[in-house]
């Protein structure tokens, strides 16, 4: 019995090492991580409401923040493509992005640039200066 423990564990630790472990992202994995991002990146400015898809979006956006219709829904979607992000780094980084549009849009902040602009930028240097991405590049 002992020795079937230690090969398990053994295989597990392999699997590790070599990278047989899962680390596709999934929506509730997504959504975990949006709610620590928040708190850490965005002082807790984003809804705890806002919606996290692992979808495919139509075109070639690797994510997409939609806002809320009105005012009083308070109901945001962050869509992340899943043919684009094979590992929950690279899903990560696309939510840190989208993350921004949504803190810019709440903060009623003009990003720019056709989005991408000078305050869309500022908010990802603080990201990044934070250490937003440290681990997952």
């Amino acid at each position: 019995m002992r020795w079937k423990i230690i090969t398990i564990i053994l295989a597990l630790c392999a699997a590790c090492a070599f990278g047989v472990v899962d680390h596709r992202p999934t929506e509730g994995k997504l959504k975990s991580d949006f709610l620590e991002y928040n708190q850490k990146y965005f002082y807790g400015a984003l809804p705890t409401t806002t919606r996290i898809y692992l979808t495919e979006i139509p075109g070639d956006y690797m994510g997409f923040m939609v806002p809320a219709i009105t005012s009083d829904e308070h109901l945001y979607k962050i869509l992340v493509d899943k043919r684009y992000h094979s590992t929950m780094k690279d899903a990560d980084i696309t939510l840190l992005h989208e993350s921004c549009h949504e803190y810019n849009f709440i903060q009623h902040i003009d990003e720019g640039g056709a989005g991408h602009g000078p305050a869309f930028q500022a908010c990802m240097l603080r990201v990044a200066i934070m250490g937003g991405f440290s681990d997952l590049w």
